[in-house]
C-alpha cells in the first residue's frame, strides 16, 4: 500500500480502500515540493464510517500534508482506528469538546499548513482532491477558497439523488436566496483567511461553515468553483441534515439578523434586500419539512411567509398542501415528479430532433 498504509479489511475494494492506477507511479520533483496543507478531520462516534474518511485523505498520495483528527472522547472504537493510521497523522487527540466546530477550530489553531480545510468523519474525498484544490490557489494568489462539486451518498457509499453542486461565491446568493455555494466536503483556502477573519463561529450549531462563507463575502474575499466531484457527503439517519433542521432554520434566521444589522455591508444592500431575504427564509423553511413530510411545520412556515408578505404565492401553495396532510404531500410530490417527468421528455425528444 501507498506509504505504507494499513491494508483494507478484509472484503473492502475500490476507493478509498484500493489505491487507483491514476495515483500510483512516480510524481515529478515540482509534485514533492508542494505546499503544506492542514487538514482537520472532527469525529465523535462515527467509527462506522472514520476509516474510510481517514484513507480517503492519506491516499490522496500529497507529499505535504499535515492531517489533524480531533476526537471528541468518542465510545464506539473510534480510537482504535485512529490508533491503526497514528503513525501517518501529523496529531490526533481524543477530549471532551463544545461541539463539532469548537473541534475543528482547536485543529486550526495548531495547524501551520499555508492551505487549510476539514473533513468531517462521515465524508470523504475523491481521488486528486487535494491536488486539484492546491493547484487551483497557487495558481490564482486572488483566490480566497476553492471549492467543487460533492457527490451525496448513503451509508453503503451508494451515490443517492442528485449532487452537491457548487456555486458562485455571490454574498447575495448567500443572504438574499440562501443559497450555500460552497460544499463544505473538499474545500480548500488560505491559512490567511483565518488570520484576517477567526475561526468559526461557534455561536452556531448547525450553519456555522455557511457563516463562514458569508463572513468571507463580506470582507470582499473571493471564491472560486471548480466544475467536478471532489468529495463525497454522506447521507445518513445519524447525520445533522436529517436530526437538526430545526437548529438549521433557527440558525438561519440568526444569520439574517446579524448581518441585516452588519454596517460592513451597505445600507442600499441592506435596504434593497432585506424583505425579499426574510420572505425567502421563510419559503426555505416550509420546503424543508415539505421535504420532510411534516405537514404541521409546513404549515407553520407558509403561515409566517404569508403573515410576512401577502403577496408571496407559493407561501400560499405550501399552506393549501399543508392542510391535506402527509396525503396532500404526498400528492404534491407525485404530481411534481409527473410533470417533471413530461418536461424531461419533451427536451429529450427536441435535443434527438435537434441532432437529427
Amino acid at each position: 500500500m501507498m506509504n505504507g498504509i494499513p491494508e483494507p479489511p478484509e472484503g473492502k475494494k475500490g476507493w478509498p480502500w484500493t489505491v487507483p492506477e491514476s495515483l500510483k507511479g512516480e510524481r515529478t520533483a515540482e509534485f514533492q515540493e508542494q505546499p503544506l496543507v492542514s487538514l482537520i478531520t472532527p469525529s465523535l462516534n462515527q467509527s462506522r464510517f472514520l476509516e474510510e474518511t481517514i484513507r480517503s485523505v492519506l491516499l490522496q498520495g500529497y507529499p505535504n500534508l499535515e492531517y489533524i483528527i480531533m476526537d471528541g472522547m468518542s465510545t464506539d472504537g473510534s480510537q482504535e482506528i485512529i490508533k491503526k493510521y497514528g503513525k501517518h497523522l501529523s496529531h490526533w487527540e481524543s477530549e471532551p469538546d463544545k461541539g463539532h466546530n469548537d473541534a475543528v477550530n482547536k485543529g486550526w489553531k495548531i495547524a501551520k499548513g499555508e492551505f487549510v480545510s476539514w473533513l468531517n468523519s462521515d465524508d470523504f474525498l475523491y481521488p486528486h482532491s487535494l491536488e486539484t484544490t492546491v493547484d487551483i490557489l497557487k495558481k490564482n494568489p486572488d483566490i480566497h477558497v476553492c471549492y467543487g462539486d460533492a457527490a451525496r451518498v448513503n451509508e453503503r457509499s451508494q451515490s443517492c439523488d442528485r449532487d452537491f453542486k457548487g456555486g458562485d461565491f455571490s454574498l447575495k446568493d448567500m443572504l438574499v436566496f440562501w443559497k450555500n455555494p460552497v460544499p463544505q466536503p473538499g474545500f480548500l483556502m488560505r491559512r490567511s483567511v483565518i488570520d484576517q477573519i477567526g475561526f468559526l463561529d461557534e455561536s452556531y450549531s448547525f450553519a456555522f461553515d455557511f457563516e463562514y462563507w458569508i463572513r468571507m463575502a463580506v470582507h470582499d474575499m473571493k471564491g472560486m468553483h471548480i466544475p467536478q466531484k471532489l468529495a463525497a457527503f454522506r447521507m445518513h439517519r445519524d447525520a445533522k441534515t436529517y436530526t437538526k433542521q430545526d437548529v438549521r432554520i433557527k440558525d438561519r434566521f440568526g444569520l439574517y439578523e446579524q448581518y441585516f444589522q452588519d454596517e460592513r455591508i451597505s445600507q442600499e444592500f441592506r435596504k434593497k434586500y432585506l424583505r425579499k431575504s426574510k420572505n425567502k427564509l421563510y419559503l426555505n423553511a416550509a420546503d424543508i419539512f415539505y421535504k420532510r413530510d411534516d405537514p404541521e411545520k409546513l404549515k407553520k412556515f407558509a403561515l409566517q411567509g404569508i403573515q410576512e408578505s401577502k403577496w408571496n404565492v407559493p407561501a400560499y401553495l405550501y399552506l393549501c398542501i399543508s392542510l391535506f396532510g402527509k396525503k396532500g404531500i404526498a400528492a404534491a410530490k407525485k404530481t411534481y415528479g409527473f410533470i417533471k417527468g413530461l418536461c424531461f421528455r419533451q427536451r429529450h425528444k427536441d435535443e434527438r430532433e435537434i441532432r437529427l
